[in-house]
C-alpha cells in the first residue's frame, strides 16, 4: 500500500519535470550526426518511458535503461554497463550527461566522459573530480 502511494507521489511529481532550455536541440543534432541515445535512470522504466514521451524525446531516444534493469543502481556503473551492450557502443565513442553526483559517480566508474551542465542547483553539490562542468547544452555541440 506504502509503495503505491509513493509510486503515485513521484509520478505526480514528475509531471512537473522539463527539460533544461537546449536540450532537444542538443539531441536533435546528436541523431542528425548518427549518436546513439540511451537514457539511463535511476527512475522506473515505465516512468523514464513516459517522461521522454511528454516531452517528445521518444523518438530520439534509441535505449531506456532503468533502476529495474540491473541489480545494483546508481552509484554503481551497472546502468551505464548495461546501456553500452545492448547499444554497441564503446566507452570511447561515448559520453554521459548527469544531473546527480551518483550518476556521475557511475558513468565514471563504467569509463565514460562525463558532464554535468553547471546551474545554482549543481553548484552548491559536491561532485565527483572527473565530472567536467559545461554552462549550457550547446557547449556540448562541438563535442557531438
Amino acid at each position: 500500500m506504502l509503495g503505491a502511494i509513493y509510486n503515485q507521489l513521484v509520478d505526480e511529481e514528475y509531471e512537473e519535470v522539463v527539460p533544461l532550455p537546449g536540450a532537444m536541440d542538443l539531441l536533435e543534432n546528436a541523431v542528425k550526426r548518427g549518436w546513439k541515445l540511451s537514457l539511463v535512470t535511476s527512475n522506473l522504466r515505465v516512468r523514464a518511458e513516459n517522461w521522454a514521451a511528454r516531452n517528445v524525446f521518444s523518438s530520439l531516444i534509441n535505449i531506456v535503461v532503468s533502476a529495474d534493469a540491473v541489480r545494483r543502481g546508481k552509484p554503481f556503473p551497472d546502468l551505464y554497463e548495461f546501456a553500452l551492450s545492448r547499444s554497441g557502443c564503446t566507452v570511447a565513442d561515448s559520453i554521459a550527461v548527469e544531473d546527480s553526483p551518483q550518476g556521475a559517480q557511475a558513468a565514471l566508474a563504467a569509463g565514460l566522459r562525463t558532464f554535468v551542465i553547471r546551474s545554482p542547483i549543481t553548484s552548491a553539490v559536491a561532485w565527483p573530480n572527473k565530472a567536467e562542468f559545461i554552462h549550457q547544452w550547446k557547449d556540448l555541440l562541438s563535442w557531438i
